[in-house]
């Protein structure tokens, strides 16, 4: 059962019923959804709306967004580069979002990454007032501020630092290289002691639930965020697009792994004639990566559309002839499950999270990470085999519709909430 455990932090009750609490004329419990940096784009902003949106769905919640800073020049963090702010503190302040109202909340010397996963009485008591907490990060370590709470703590997130970076440490070099490895390290023991001490662990794939079983108290459980049907649609004709090959992601992030995509694009190109177009929507790549773009003579077959809206981004899933995700890693994938629900036939590399998305040759097309050569006779295949084209797309809207429903979702979500919280507010 959920909440047979004691909480691992102490006075915290956890167990009963949200009805008891309803019957006695008190409102629906206020959940915070604490991420970090949520006014930036990305997939765990993403992932935020998400969790917001099924739960507002839903009478028996009331979810309010949180986000801690991660940037050297927040407004709300004690920085140090500026005394001034070192007597005044960390502050908070409301902003918006895309119709999202938030609470920033900022940080001490965020300059230096470990110090953002400390905690700070501004933000513990912010989450005093609220009946659960939930976090919503890339990485655990953004728990580790939330532990001097005392009330129910839930943590979903993608991977580990060592996961998440691991191209960087292999490529970065000389003073930033020694940096990164320094931080990571830092930052490993606060991913566990976060891990440890949860009292529901979110998780998106098959490598972090093993993590989280082999050192956490509190409960695990596999759930990966939803597709919006209602911003991604489904096209028409499953044959249909076919000017273009889309892939979407923050280019300028090398676990994105833009080298890897071009050079299988230049490879496709030798096999398939009149191969579509290449777009990019998204953060661009960096100068020197697009620089690799011209050397392998395919700089002017790619279209850069950086960031775009939702609505935007679903008519490119829509109309395209092949979702692409070279990525080195990912925690879920999230723009898989959007191609995937806009009826596009996908391609990605076998990371965490495109295994779990993915089933290979059925929903598809899956390929060994860094493997340019097998990724590129995949869009070569794709590009030629329109039965193959309608068959991926057919079978990834399938697998959406079942496996990744925001019915479904909230439900599951709403039944590990329950087992958290107390029967009676707080005092």
């Amino acid at each position: 059962m959920f909440g047979e455990n004691s909480s691992p932090r102490g006075g915290r009750p956890t167990g009963g019923d949200i009805a008891e609490l309803d019957d006695r004329g008190g409102s629906a419990p206020r959940i915070a959804l604490v991420t970090h940096d949520f006014g930036e784009p990305g997939g765990v902003a993403t992932v935020v709306r998400t969790f917001y949106d099924a739960l507002s769905r839903r009478a028996s919640f009331r979810p309010e967004i949180v986000s801690l800073a991660t940037s050297r020049g927040d407004p709300q963090s004690v920085s140090l580069r500026s005394p001034r702010t070192w007597f005044r503190g960390v502050t908070t302040a409301d902003a918006e979002r895309d119709g999202y109202h938030y609470r920033r909340v900022g940080s001490v010397f965020s300059e230096i990454e470990p110090c953002r996963y400390w905690p700070r009485r501004a933000l513990t008591e912010l989450l005093e007032t609220f009946d659960l907490v939930q976090v919503i990060g890339g990485l655990a370590a953004w728990a580790r501020p939330l532990l001097a709470t005392t009330r129910p703590l839930a943590v979903q997130f993608a991977t580990t630092a060592a996961r998440e970076r691991a191209t960087r440490l292999r490529e970065e070099t000389g003073a930033r290289g020694a940096w990164t490895r320094a931080m990571t390290r830092m930052v490993g023991p606060m991913e566990m002691k976060a891990i440890r001490n949860a009292d529901l662990l979110l998780v998106e794939n098959i490598e972090m639930r093993e993590l989280c079983e082999a050192h956490a108290s509190g409960r695990v459980l596999l759930l990966c965020p939803p597709v919006d049907s209602d911003r991604f649609r489904c096209r028409p004709d499953p044959l249909g697009g076919g000017d273009f090959i889309l892939s979407v992601g923050r280019f300028s992030d090398p676990r994105k792994a833009p080298r890897t995509l071009f050079e299988a694009y230049a490879r496709a190109r030798s096999l398939v004639e009149g191969l579509p177009r290449l777009v990019l929507a998204g953060d661009p790549p960096t100068a020197e990566d697009m620089a690799h773009a011209r050397s392998l003579g395919i700089a002017d077959a790619i279209e850069l559309k950086g960031r775009v809206s939702d609505d935007d981004l679903g008519e490119l899933y829509r109309s395209c002839q092949a979702f692409v995700l070279a990525s080195d890693q990912e925690g879920l994938g999230i723009v898989l499950l959007e191609a995937m629900a806009s009826g596009a036939p996908v391609i990605t590399t076998a990371t965490e999270g495109g295994k779990v998305v993915v089933e290979p040759d059925m929903t598809g097309l899956l390929v060994p990470v860094g493997d340019a050569s097998r990724l590129a006779e995949a869009i070569a295949r794709v590009a030629t085999e329109p039965e193959l084209r309608a068959s991926l797309a057919n079978g990834g809207l399938e697998r959406v519709r079942e496996r990744f429903s925001v019915t479904g979702f909230a439900e599951e979500l709403e039944a590990a909430y329950r087992a958290l919280l107390p029967s009676s507010r707080r005092p």
